[in-house]
């Protein structure tokens, strides 16, 4: 079973993801915001989903500082769909990007993609 961290503001994404991927053999820990997620992070998450607007600290910083510490898997999902977005992401050494909103089976089938990586 894969552990994913999954830093989102909107409690409503952050339960239909977990109730979907619990089917799918990927436990889901939930972090509201981005100080929360980085107090949580250690060695056994296997991939982080990581939304970018977010209140306090956005997820550009937040992948930053993961970086710094981790080579853990970081897929950006945000409603920001500009290719300026994107490629910020890409810079900040995000694994993927998908954007808000997005269908279960794409986003499931994309997160698997880059944990077989």
């Amino acid at each position: 079973m894969y552990k994913a961290l999954m830093i989102e503001d909107h409690k409503e994404v952050r339960d239909f993801v977990k109730e979907y991927f619990d089917h799918k053999e990927i436990e889901v820990i939930e972090a509201q915001n981005g100080y929360e997620g980085l107090a949580i992070l250690d060695d056994t998450i296997d991939i982080i989903l990581l939304d970018i607007m977010m209140p306090g600290i956005d997820g550009y910083e937040v992948c930053k500082q993961i970086r710094s510490q981790y080579n853990t898997l970081i897929v950006f999902i945000s409603a920001l769909s500009e290719d300026e977005n994107q490629l910020k992401a890409y810079e900040y050494a995000a694994d993927d990007y998908i954007t808000k909103p997005f269908g279960m089976m794409e986003f499931i089938s994309r997160v698997k993609a880059v944990l077989r990586r």
